[in-house]
């Protein structure tokens, strides 16, 4: 099980039957609003690891603004005045019909209250290519600053695997730059991407 930088505040253990089958499961909820859930399988069916599972997140403050991304209308960015923006698209397996939403990004962690955000389309996509392109992010603060965001390409990878509409071939898959596929793109970082990554929730990185 995880840990929480902030303590749990409570936990309930439930027992769980789906399909005739039985699972045993922590729920626990922490300071900052978290939902955390984990899972086991009765001890007479031999497993005794604890696994996470999927379960509710979200802002755990007030929502301040949200708008859908300009192209394919498949993602909705948020931000709040918990100081956050947050990235939720539909994700399942490619077989499963699903009309629910999750987060997978959360392209902001901010040290001041969150205002306002609005997505703005690729300017090297031509408006009759049907392909799809990372969008932009620009949002504003209490500091009273705007502030742009480019999408990185562990971003475009991480939403071609997730994504719903992307896998069940609803929207075309999300290419990272107009001149070369992602394979190319792929080639070209090779071992030096690992290098290239920051911390993703730091506001800094010192050395």
């Amino acid at each position: 099980m995880t840990g929480n930088k902030h303590a749990y505040f409570g936990a309930q253990l439930l027992d769980l039957v789906q399909d005739t089958k039985t699972e045993r499961q922590i729920f626990a909820y922490t300071y900052g609003g978290a939902v955390h859930r984990w899972g086991r399988p009765n001890q007479d069916e031999g497993e005794q690891q604890w696994k996470a599972k999927l379960t509710v997140k979200g802002h755990f403050g007030e929502v301040t603004d949200l708008c859908w991304d300009p192209s394919s209308k498949s993602c909705l960015v948020s931000c709040s005045s918990d100081q956050t923006t947050r990235l939720i698209t539909k994700f399942g397996p490619r077989e499963a019909e699903t009309n629910t939403y999750y987060e997978i990004s959360r392209p902001q962690v901010h040290g001041y209250d969150i205002n306002s955000v609005t997505c703005l389309k690729n300017q090297s996509q031509n408006t009759s290519d049907d392909q799809q392109y990372p969008f932009k992010i620009l949002s504003g603060g209490d500091e009273k600053v705007i502030r742009l965001f480019d999408a990185p390409y562990n971003f475009v990878k991480r939403f071609n695997h997730l994504s719903h509409e992307v896998t069940t071939g609803t929207v075309s898959s999300m290419r990272f730059r107009t001149d070369i596929d992602n394979a190319e793109v792929e080639r070209l970082l090779g071992a030096r991407e690992e290098s290239a990554k920051k911390q993703p929730l730091g506001l800094m990185n010192k050395p």
